[in-house]
This record gives C-alpha cells, sequence and structure tokens, in this order.
C-alpha cells in the first residue's frame, strides 16, 4: 500500500490571519525540509485524500469561521483516527467537536503571559528542555483557545494557560499550539530555543516513516581577528589552531595581514595544504585594545570603518592589489570561498575582486555599502530568508541569528545571486559570540549550548569567536582543555566536523532544492525533488520502533538538477 510521507498544510487565503502562515509556518516548514503540499480551504480538498498523507497542518488561527465546516473536520478527525498525524495552529479547529467526539473538551482559557515553561519533558517533543525549564520572552502573549484534548497532556504553559498540547485520537496523533506569537522576532523568534519544539511536534505526529530534508550535524568553526598574537610566549603563535585541528575541528580564519609574523604565516599555510583550515583576508591589520603602544592600527580592505561609507572605486582598487600582493608573497592561495570582512563591512564596489578570487559566500548582516554601525544611522538587520524576510529589527543585538540566502545588492543588480549569506551566530548566552575564557568549565557549557542550540534548530552550527579579544587570553592548558571539552560533549551526538566553505556550499545545495513529495511503500521511500544542489545533501527517515522509540538516520540524496526522483531503501 502506497501511503504518502508528507505535509498537507492547510490554509484559507480568505481569512484575516493567512499572514501569520506565510510569515512564520511556512518558513519553517520549507527551511526543516518537510515534502509540503498546501491547499486552500475554499477550493475544496479531496476530503477522501487526507488519510493518505502522513500529516495535516492547521496552518493558522480561524481557518474557518466558528461553526462552519463539519464535513471538513470530521473528515481530518477520520483521517487521523486512522492513523494520520494533525499539528494544529488553530486554536479553534475542532470548534465542531460533536464530528470528532471523544476529542476535545470545553475548557479553554484567554489569559496573557510574560513567560512559557516547560511542564513535562518526558515526551519526545519537549525532552530536549529541562523540567519546568522557563522561557522567557521579548513581550506578552495573549493565549485564547475554547477546548483542550481531551486526552492529551500539556507540555508547555504561557502562565496558566496551555500552550502547547500532545494527544492521541485512534490510531492517530495530534498537536495543538494554541497560539503562535513566539515565532515573531517581537516576542521570541527563530533560532532562540523553541525550533526543536515545532519540527519535533511534527515528527511525532507523522505516522513513520516521516521525511525531511533537515540540516545534518554539521559543526564548524569561525575565528575573526587572527594576527598570531606573540603575547602568547608559546614557541608557536597558533598553538591554538594546532590545537582546534587535532580534535577534529576546521576553523576558517579571518586574519589580519600585517600583524602575522613569518613564524604564524607558515603555520597558516602548513594548515592550508591539508585542508583542515581555511583563510580569508579580513583586515590589513587590527589593534583592539589589546596591545599598548602597537605599531598596527585598524586598517581595513573593504570598506571606509572610519568614515563610514564605502571606498571610492580607485582606493578600493588600490587596497585589493595590496591584498593581493601580500597574499602572492606569502603563498596564501586559495582562499576560503567565505568572504566576510571585518565588522562584516564591504562596498558593492568589492564585489568583482571578491569573485575574481573564487569566493562564493559572505556571511554579512546589512546590504554592501552600508556600515555595521554609525552614529544615527540606520541599525536595521538585512532582509532575508529563512527567517527575516517579513520584519525588521536590529542587526547588532543580542539576538540569534541565521542566514541562509542570495544577497541582494541595492543598485547592482548584475551582483545579485552572486554570493550565498550564510552565518549563524547565537548570540543570547554570553553575547555577540561564543567568548571563551580561562574558565574552563563555562567555556565549554557555553560553547556546547550554542552547538546544540544549532543543532536543534536545523541551523548550520559554528564554534564563533576571536582570537584578538579571546583566545590569545587563553593559556595553552585551558585552551587545550577547553576544545578537548567541548570535542567530548557532543561526540554522543555524532558530530561532522567541516570546513566553513563546505558548510556553506552544503546549506545551498539543501536550500536550493525542494521535497515536493514522498511516497511510501514496502521497505523504501520514494523522493520527488526540484530544483538546483550540485551536490548529495542527505535526508533525514524517522521510524519508531514496537515501543513508540523514534529514531532518525540519513540517508544520501545524489545532486538534484531540475527535476529529479530518489530511492531510500529502509534498513
Amino acid at each position: 500500500m502506497k501511503e504518502l510521507c508528507g505535509v498537507l498544510a492547510l490554509v484559507n487565503r480568505k481569512s484575516e490571519y493567512y499572514g501569520d502562515y506565510e510569515r512564520y509556518i511556512r518558513p519553517y516548514l520549507l527551511h526543516f525540509g518537510f515534502p509540503l503540499e498546501e491547499a486552500d480551504v475554499n477550493d475544496g480538498p479531496d476530503l477522501a485524500g487526507f488519510p493518505e498523507y502522513s500529516l495535516i497542518l492547521a496552518g493558522h488561527r480561524m481557518l474557518l469561521p466558528k461553526g462552519e465546516g463539519r464535513s471538513f473536520f470530521k473528515a481530518i478527525g477520520d483521517a487521523v483516527e486512522k492513523g494520520t498525524g494533525f499539528v494544529s495552529f488553530d486554536p479553534w479547529v475542532f470548534e465542531w467537536t460533536e464530528a470528532c467526539p471523544g476529542l476535545v473538551s470545553k475548557q479553554g482559557a484567554s489569559l496573557k503571559a510574560s513567560s512559557l515553561r516547560i511542564v513535562d519533558n518526558s515526551h519526545y517533543i519537549t525532552e530536549k528542555h529541562g523540567q519546568g525549564e522557563s522561557i522567557e520572552l521579548l513581550s506578552d502573549v495573549f493565549v485564547e483557545y475554547s477546548s483542550m484534548l481531551k486526552d492529551g497532556v500539556v507540555l508547555i504553559r504561557a502562565g496558566k494557560a496551555a500552550l502547547l498540547e500532545a494527544g492521541l485520537y485512534g490510531r492517530g496523533r495530534l498537536v495543538k499550539w494554541n497560539d503562535m506569537s513566539w515565532m515573531s522576532h517581537r516576542v521570541r523568534g527563530p533560532v532562540f530555543g523553541m525550533d526543536d519544539l515545532l519540527w519535533r511536534g511534527m515528527v511525532w505526529a507523522a505516522r513513520k516513516p516521516a521525511v525531511m530534508l533537515g540540516m545534518p550535524p554539521m559543526v564548524t568553526m569561525r575565528v575573526d581577528d587572527v594576527w598570531g598574537s606573540e603575547r602568547s610566549r608559546h614557541e608557536n603563535p597558533l598553538y591554538w589552531l594546532d590545537v582546534c585541528v587535532r580534535y577534529g575541528l576546521k576553523p576558517w580564519l579571518g586574519i589580519f595581514l600585517y600583524n602575522l609574523s613569518p613564524r604564524a604565516v607558515g603555520i597558516l599555510r602548513e594548515h592550508m595544504k591539508t585542508g583542515a583550515v581555511t583563510v580569508f583576508p579580513h583586515a590589513f591589520s587590527g589593534n583592539e585594545r589589546q596591545i599598548d603602544n602597537s605599531p598596527f592600527v585598524e586598517d581595513w580592505i573593504y570598506f571606509d570603518h572610519r568614515n563610514f561609507k564605502s571606498y571610492s572605486d580607485e582606493v578600493l582598487k588600490l587596497n585589493m592589489l595590496k591584498t593581493k600582493r601580500w597574499l602572492d608573497i606569502n603563498r596564501i592561495w586559495p582562499l576560503s570561498r567565505v568572504a566576510i570582512p571585518h565588522y562584516y563591512e564591504m562596498g558593492a564596489n568589492a564585489i568583482p575582486y571578491l569573485l575574481e578570487w573564487g569566493c562564493e559566500f559572505t556571511g554579512v548582516h546589512m546590504p554592501p555599502g552600508v556600515p555595521y554601525f554609525a552614529p544615527g544611522g540606520d541599525k536595521g538587520w538585512l532582509k532575508g530568508g529563512p527567517f527575516r524576510l517579513y520584519e525588521d529589527g536590529g542587526r547588532d543585538v543580542s539576538r540569534p541569528v541565521y542566514y541562509a540566502d542570495y544577497l541582494k545588492v541595492e543598485g547592482f543588480p548584475e551582483y545579485d545571486g552572486k554570493l550565498f549569506n550564510c552565518v549563524a551566530e547565537i548570540r543570547d548566552i554570553k553575547g555577540y559570540e561564543w567568548a571563551p575564557d580561562n574558565n574552563v568549565e563555562g567555556s565549554v557549557a557555553a560553547g556546547v549550548k550554542q552547538l546544540k542550540r544549532s543543532f536543534d534548530s536545523m541551523v548550520l552550527a559554528t564554534l564563533f569567536t576571536h582570537e584578538s579579544d579571546y583566545i590569545q587570553n587563553i593559556s595553552p592548558e585551558n585552551w587545550e582543555r577547553i576544545i578537548e571539552g567541548i570535542a567530548g560533549e557532543i561526540g554522543s551526538l555524532n558530530p561532522i566536523c567541516v570546513t566553513y566553505d563546505y558548510a556553506c556550499a552544503y546549506v545551498r545545495a539543501r536550500n536550493g532544492i525542494r521535497l515536493l513529495k514522498a511516497v511510501c511503500q514496502g521497505g523504501s521511500v520514494s523522493l520527488n525533488l526540484e530544483g538546483q544542489s550540485g551536490m548529495e545533501v542527505m535526508c533525514y527517515v524517522f521510524t519508531e520502533d514496537s515501543k513508540g522509540r523514534i529514531c532518525s538516520r540519513l540517508y544520501p540524496i545524489p545532486a538534484v538538477d531540475g527535476k529529479a526522483k530518489a530511492e531510500i531503501k529502509l534498513d
């Protein structure tokens, strides 16, 4: 028997709440990579076909006006009773309780809350969280619902209100979100500790096997402001880099060219030969409050940071020639394909040079030609996918950020789509970055927390720090213990350590395709895909054993060019 291992998202484009689906739910569904079909309830979807899907999703509140659609909701209930999963973002989706007897009870609420609380972490959906864990909100939520799952369990509360419920109905499973406003950046937002609740809820509810093109547990490392500080009093000014490589990390290094000693340059070259390290010229030189009376001052390559504007074409050309000359003399080629300038700043006139150097990716928070911060200037974040397309916010705030989208260059359409912007920063744990120090236990905990957050959110896990502000102040002994501790803590999660270059290429490939349909028959899953990946990607397949334990495995998907099919043979 054939069964669809996909998600049918039900929406009502005439509803005043349809925009919530477009702004919040749909970006998540595409980001997680579930096989997705959408149906407008006004177009008369095939009710008899509901049981074929592994999961049905009510995409927003007021899917139908209260009191309407008895046959529609009965069809959903009948499908769930036969084994189809159901996830609802409509608190009133079962207003017609007589359509599905025994499903819900009339005991709802209308309550305001300033924080959320995990009240049951024994469930698959919430098991990555601590019992009683409090999730603080940036602004209050108002949770309103008229019924609860009769035989369900409340997993999360917003104050006294039930925010997230899970339950059973016949052979099927239900997940009921009574409010979705936490997905807004104004309230909590993506990559802020709740994304796993969303995708795990869908996986739990779905009939197995369930599939999605989620991000594998890839780990990369990014170190900005690398200058090989001689303050380390160590014969190897880049001893910390040797430690990282020894424990399997493959760092991206944003280097300060003129600060590096010949000894440090030689070490860089040796690591580059092995492919364990990638290097990009971050700035000519730096001196960030670390060395008194230093002969070096901060000197930018790609942007006039002091005057908050792009360099003229003439000055920029001279800077790029000086940079290339230094790279040629010191034999620092090939460069990383990921171009991240100092303070993320570059003029649009730098892009042709970066492309000539072989760069395909960047990791920035604002458009080319705009400073990271300027007195009285615009501080808004870059509009880009997957999660910063519809809302505004500050780019320098202590809030997690994830971009995986092509960079648009205003005024220069010829550069649109040339650089893929890929950057993940978990900014709410110790501030802007990982910020390790000589507190070994605290540094390990912060690094592990950042990586696990990324895994749970299905974003690129990046251990991000600076040599100039942080690593250079850590003793070699403590640094070794920190990296060893992080490697040990995440070892059980089967991390895949890759270069930033490979990770960005993988994210671009994954974003370049859509999983249109997945069909399970016997011991295999057939996938219909569309788009362009240019490389092999991985697909999660979730299965469940006789004791109800859910497990997952990654299967390779060959490169896609246009429309393609792939077959997964389940073990």
